[in-house]
C-alpha cells in the first residue's frame, strides 16, 4: 500500500502547477507590498550592527562550504542551508494593529 506523498513533494508538484495568471487581481495588488516590506526587512536586518545575523554571516564564514545560495544584503554565498538559517532569521514579520491586519488574515487564509 503506498502512502501519501511526502510534504516536499506535495510542495513542488502544487509549485509547479502554480500560475500566477490564475491569481485574483486583488489577492496580487495586496501581496506586492507585503512582499516589497519583507525584502526590505529582511535588508535592513542583514546590517552588520544587529547582532543576529553579524553572527550567523561570521559563522557560516568559518564553515565554509559549497557556494551555492546567496544571503540577503551579504556579498557572499554559503551552503543552501546556511543561506536558508540567516535568511529567515533576517525577516521577522511584523504584527499588524491596523484596521487593515483582518483583511490581510482573510487573505492569508484562502487556499488556491
Amino acid at each position: 500500500m503506498k502512502g501519501p506523498a511526502p510534504l516536499s513533494t506535495e510542495l513542488a508538484q502544487r509549485l509547479h502547477r502554480f500560475r500566477l495568471r490564475e491569481v485574483p487581481k486583488q489577492v496580487v495588488a495586496q501581496a506586492k507590498p507585503l512582499l516589497l516590506d519583507t525584502i526590505g526587512a529582511m535588508l535592513a536586518a542583514s546590517n552588520r550592527k544587529y547582532s543576529a545575523p553579524r553572527i550567523l554571516v561570521d559563522f557560516a564564514k568559518q564553515l565554509g562550504g559549497r557556494p551555492e545560495s546567496s544571503l540577503v544584503g551579504q556579498s557572499f554565498k554559503t551552503s543552501c542551508v546556511n543561506a536558508a538559517l540567516i535568511n529567515g532569521t533576517s525577516y521577522n514579520p511584523p504584527v499588524k494593529r491596523n484596521s487593515k491586519s483582518s483583511q490581510n488574515q482573510d487573505i492569508q487564509n484562502k487556499r488556491f
